[in-house]
């Protein structure tokens, strides 16, 4: 993710409130290439009967899901502060920067 996309999706939090919805969507399509690895290596798991890989593998996606939703709720939490804190003019600045090159 370019600077400008990270300027956007910042806009995009300030005006409609940081939220578990818009942070997941800008995150789907690193959580689409993680499931279908790990949907990959659960096939080749249990076509080698090995039943603990299985359980690894759906631990680390459990995991994984459960990490960025406390790094999410933190964010959250704190997005009143953080709000404050930006200068918002700069980001508009970053995200407006269409083709100046």
């Amino acid at each position: 993710m370019d600077e400008k996309e990270k300027a956007k999706r910042l806009l995009e939090h300030k005006k409609n409130g940081f939220s578990y919805r818009l942070t997941y969507r800008g995150m789907r399509n690193r959580y689409f290439l993680y499931l279908t690895s790990i949907l990959i290596l659960l096939y080749l798991a249990t076509q080698s009967r090995e039943n603990a890989i299985l359980y690894i593998l759906v631990g680390l996606f459990i995991g994984t899901f459960l990490r960025d939703y406390s790094w999410i709720k933190a964010m959250k939490l704190t997005w009143s502060f953080t709000e404050k804190i930006i200068d918002w003019e700069k980001v508009k600045q970053i995200a407006n920067c269409d083709d100046e090159k």
